[in-house]
């Protein structure tokens, strides 16, 4: 799968900038992902691997806890399971969106091409 970056929200947390900036060059990256691990493999720079922990689910998404390699811990959002069943009856694109833990921080939205 790869990644098509679709929109981008730095938040208010300054001291996120270079995550943000990181995290917004996948655009076009390859995209491994399970219920319990994440690899982005960007065309040049560093590659995001992490374990996942789900942390929230209801019928409109899944939301799991990451860590960078320096321990920051990061949020990936998915759709839930239902969300996913309606997309592929509409033909709609799946997402994802890797954030901060915080409500005010960065936000990057991917699509997800197969």
């Amino acid at each position: 799968m790869k990644l098509k970056l679709d929109s981008a929200n730095p938040g208010s947390i300054s001291k996120d900038n270079a995550i943000f900036e990181w995290i917004k060059s996948f655009d076009q990256a390859e995209l491994n992902i399970s219920e319990s691990t994440i690899e982005i493999i960007p065309k040049s720079g560093k590659i995001l691997k992490s374990e996942l922990k789900k942390v929230e689910e209801d019928f409109l998404s899944e939301t799991y806890q990451g860590t960078f390699d320096n321990n920051t811990p990061f949020r990936v959002i998915r759709p839930g399971k239902e969300s996913r069943f309606i997309m592929d009856l509409t033909g709609d694109v799946d997402t994802l969106t890797i954030a901060n833990m915080s409500g005010n921080g960065y936000a990057v939205h991917f699509d997800v091409i197969k």
